[in-house]
């Protein structure tokens, strides 16, 4: 056991995805912001409000109370509490959902970040989703809202889709136009 006392503000944001993997290379790194986040101005504990303890090492970023010897990770309480995935993956699936500007779907993550369940990656995409929303967000509304566009949330708006041809198929039917107008009182062909 080693004795802990941290004060280890995050001082840069990443601005690119290789300068987030120059900050957060491994779970170490990843466990150190998290205690810096999570106590700024080093361990203080939970239950008894006591500012030392010991960093535990048969438990991965786990510490104790020197007085009341409660054991507490860095991640109880939070959204990553007993996880089995990586801190690493965590932090990676956080920056790709805050970077992509039409969001990024559980089946991407699961791809990008090699995670070998869906359904871990979908509960992975869940939580971070939730935990990214603002409560006391409004929604949008008044006269700044027609003037958000694609163009001001991302730096390249999306593509405009192709026209589809109107004329004959499934759709023409649907419409009326193949076969003739359509009885107003039915909502068919006559």
């Amino acid at each position: 056991m080693t004795f802990l006392m941290w004060n280890h503000p995050m001082t840069e944001i990443p601005t690119s995805l290789i300068a987030f993997q120059r900050l957060f290379p491994d779970d170490n790194a990843c466990a150190r912001w998290l205690i810096a986040a999570r106590w700024p101005n080093g361990f203080r504990c939970p239950a008894c409000g006591h500012d030392r303890g010991w960093e535990l090492k048969t438990r991965k970023h786990s510490f104790e109370c020197i007085r009341c010897h409660r054991q507490t990770s860095a991640t109880a309480g939070t959204l990553l509490h007993r996880t089995k995935l990586s801190l690493a993956t965590w932090f990676w699936a956080a920056c790709l959902m805050a970077t992509h500007c039409n969001g990024i779907s559980a089946l991407q993550l699961q791809k990008q970040l090699g995670i070998g369940y869906c359904r871990s990656a979908w509960m992975l995409a869940a939580k971070l989703r939730r935990a990214m929303v603002n409560p006391e967000r409004s929604p949008l509304s008044g006269p700044a809202a027609p003037r958000i566009s694609a163009a001001s949330l991302c730096a390249t708006p999306p593509r405009p889709r192709p026209s589809r041809p109107t004329a004959g198929g499934a759709a023409a039917r649907c419409l009326g136009t193949a076969t003739g107008p359509m009885s107003s009182a039915t909502g068919r062909p006559p």
